[in-house]
């Protein structure tokens, strides 16, 4: 410890906030790149597995809309009764 006590108390702030200045840097790079790296991931699911998703469940309700249209033949629809007076 006698290097530390020997050198100005100048040296040691400019030291000790040139450290943290670094820290900074570093943390900050790992978040940018962390970032980028989400965002890619979000962009290979959405074009992979969301829009294929989104493309099933159109054709499935356009289909379960056709059935619905097409049942109409198939089945006879009730007669009501008239009530005579």
């Amino acid at each position: 410890m006698g290097f530390f006590n020997d050198i100005k108390t100048r040296t040691k702030l400019l030291l000790s906030f040139s450290i943290l200045i670094l820290i900074t840097i570093v943390v900050g790079v790992n978040g940018m790149l962390t970032a980028r790296d989400i965002q890619k991931d979000l962009e290979k699911f959405y074009t992979e597995r969301f829009l294929s998703n989104m493309q099933l469940l159109r054709s499935s309700s356009t289909r379960k809309k056709q059935l619905q249209r097409c049942s109409g033949l198939f089945i006879k629809p009730k007669l009501q009764r008239i009530p005579l007076l």
